[in-house]
């Protein structure tokens, strides 16, 4: 079996098919699959970075990414971003920050986060200063915690929005790829000689995060994706040649 990295109209595919096959072959039995590509919106989802960045790093990688770092406004969205996080206790930058000309806490989108307790934070918290000006989170039980923290200190984190498709390439870069079939009840295709094994298209769904690992390029983490039954989409996270960040995502329980 071979995966290909297929392109038309400018849409990226990665397809799965027997030896011995091409793009130039499997595209006709594709059109279809990419008209449905090309004329959907990828949806708003979460994208979890395991690189650690001061606070202005991550941020500009969730923006270079079409992307913001993440905004936990109400308590759905906490839900959410616990369950997507799968009770991960690191601490996890947010896109909430001290406004010092507003002595406010403000959330990336310039909303005005008002009272500051409103929100569940750790014993003593929040410390609004320069000193402390940014705000991580922290899983506790499956509960979101918040804590103001130093700027400059390195963590992982979280982004959010709407994928952007053909951005230009940036450091890390971010693509995430569906397994086609993974909204069906059997999510690989019938195996035939004639037709492609597996398809992953750029499209967005719910997901949960289960494992991150080093990997040499998106190929290999489409070849992990595949090999796991359980898995309906994939993150991969370009670092470099030969390197990058996989990142396996499974149903959300329930």
């Amino acid at each position: 079996m071979l995966v290909l990295t297929c392109h038309r109209h400018g849409t990226l595919l990665l397809v799965f098919v027997p030896k011995g096959g091409d793009c130039v072959a499997v595209m006709p039995l594709l059109k279809g699959l990419v008209l449905y590509v090309l004329s959907l919106t990828v949806s708003g989802e979460y994208f979890y970075v395991p690189l650690k960045m001061t606070y202005m790093k991550a941020l500009t990688v969730c923006t270079d990414n079409g992307l913001q770092l993440v905004d936990m406004k109400t308590n759905e969205t906490q839900d959410l971003v616990s369950a997507y996080m799968n009770n991960r206790k690191n601490d996890i930058w947010t896109g909430l920050h001290y406004n010092a000309s507003l002595n406010q806490l403000q959330w990336g989108d310039g909303e005005i986060l008002d009272p500051p307790g409103s929100l569940p934070w750790q014993d003593g918290q929040p410390v609004v200063s320069l000193d402390t000006g940014c705000v991580v989170m922290n899983l506790d039980g499956g509960s979101v915690i918040f804590r103001s923290a130093t700027c400059h200190l390195n963590n992982t984190f979280l982004c959010m929005g709407q994928e952007t498709l053909n951005l230009p390439r940036a450091w890390p870069s971010i693509v995430r790829y569906t397994k086609r079939n993974s909204t069906e009840r059997g999510l690989s295709e019938p195996i035939r000689a004639d037709h492609p094994v597996l398809v992953f298209e750029r499209r967005g769904i719910s997901g949960q995060l289960l494992s991150s690992k080093l990997v040499h390029d998106v190929e290999d983490c489409a070849l992990s994706c595949m090999g796991d039954e359980n898995c309906i989409y994939f993150i991969f996270i370009y670092r470099g040649k030969f390197k990058g960040l996989c990142l396996i995502h499974i149903p959300i329980p329930g």
